[in-house]
């Protein structure tokens, strides 16, 4: 196992991945921190102590708490930084290990160190406040794509997310910068979790919403994406895109939750039901099946345009005890027509034993309409029975 660790670690840094972190080094002081930045002939590294302002034109350091520093390096160039404890800043800076002095070039680096330190998050939440205050929320959507640290980004959307002056242009363009601006599921998932329900009412942020959870390949991120936009009534129009998305569901215990949770809504129309129904039919566990059709029935009811269907579906099933449980789910429906009481009829074909088919139609007996045509219908599956005794405990249930 180590082996095999160091080797993908190995593969990663000869690709020229990035490893980023950032943590509290001990011995330094309680408000010390460093961020390490590496990878193929690339090293960097950000130290600082104290609390970091930058001038409004983020072009240098506006202030330093007395007593902190900020040790900038990107592989040979270093810019040091150093506030005395009357905050006055002194540098030392060096390009090439070669020292500078505070004239343009050396302006230029303290630039750069800037640009960087902002990009992984110093002192964002004052720079969000500023940002804001030059181009509200727009200026903040779009210095999304400058930043570095995930987790500054979620600091971002969150500030964003949180004004209550977002119009819908906003909130389906917040939308799709989240699949852009994060790679993994989890983090996407974490920040579309935080759009309201107000927020996904709107039909053109909601289908941008469903666009980046189309784009999720985390199982589980898609169906938590997905819970949260379902909390309303899906429109029509965006009904079908929820279904592509749990139909892509590899797992059959994630994707039946959210069927069951689409049942429970009470919603479904006539096709939307026919959508549901194709989705639980491909499911491989029948007890999954039979669990989903008999939720379906005992939330929707059944159409008369679903009756065939369903019965379809049902005689497909391997086990004859899940095949009952369906018919006879069907039988409690109330107005089945008498065709559709012949077809419920003729599914005795479907089941196995004699003793099983028996007591299969002298149950439907009790409960079937006394019209010639169904009795008729009765009496001919009663002769699919060769047990003697069971074809005539059968056939006396309708005398």
């Amino acid at each position: 196992m180590k082996a095999e660790y160091f080797v993908v670690i190995f593969c990663l840094l000869f690709a020229g991945a990035y490893f980023t972190y950032a943590k509290r080094l001990n011995g330094w002081g309680n408000n010390d921190s460093s961020i390490v930045i590496s990878g193929d002939n690339f090293y960097e590294e950000i130290k600082y102590s104290g609390r970091i302002g930058f001038t409004d034109d983020e072009t240098s350091f506006k202030s330093i708490t007395p007593g902190g520093y900020i040790n900038f390096r990107r592989n040979e160039d270093r810019v040091i930084a150093k506030s005395d404890k009357h905050g006055m800043i002194s540098y030392e800076l060096s390009e090439d290990d070669n020292k500078l002095s505070l004239d343009s070039n050396g302006r230029k680096l303290i630039k750069e160190a800037v640009k960087e330190m902002i990009a992984q998050g110093i002192d964002a939440n004052a720079r969000m406040e500023r940002i804001y205050k030059q181009g509200g929320n727009r200026a903040l959507m779009d210095e999304l794509v400058n930043l570095k640290n995930d987790n500054v980004k979620r600091m971002y959307f969150e500030h964003i997310l949180k004004s209550d002056s977002l119009s819908s242009d906003d909130l389906s363009a917040l939308a799709k910068k989240v699949s852009t601006s994060f790679g993994s599921d989890q983090d996407k998932e974490d920040v579309l979790k935080r759009f309201t329900i107000e927020q996904l009412k709107d039909s053109v942020t909601a289908i941008a919403y469903m666009n980046t959870v189309e784009s999720f390949n985390d199982d589980y991120a898609k169906s938590s994406a997905l819970k949260n936009i379902m909390t309303l009534a899906v429109s029509k129009e965006l009904f079908p895109q929820v279904m592509q998305v749990i139909n892509g569901i590899h797992d059959d215990n994630e994707k039946e939750s959210l069927l069951r949770n689409i049942m429970d809504k009470g919603w479904l129309d006539d096709e939307q039901t026919d959508q549901v129904m194709e989705a639980a039919g491909h499911f491989n566990d029948d007890m999954q099946k039979e669990n989903l059709l008999m939720r379906l029935i005992s939330k929707a009811g059944v159409a008369a345009k679903h009756f065939d269907k369903l019965l379809e579906m049902t005689g497909h099933f391997n086990d004859d005890n899940q095949k009952e449980n369906l018919y006879k789910k069907l039988m409690g429906e109330n107005n089945l027509s008498e065709e559709q009481w012949i077809s419920l009829i003729n599914q005795t074909a479907n089941i196995g034993g004699d003793f099983e088919k028996s007591n299969f139609l002298i149950q439907l007996s009790q409960k079937m309409p006394k019209s010639d045509n169904v009795r008729a219908a009765y009496l001919k599956m009663a002769k699919t029975i060769s047990d003697d005794s069971q074809y005539g405990r059968t056939v006396r249930a309708v005398e």
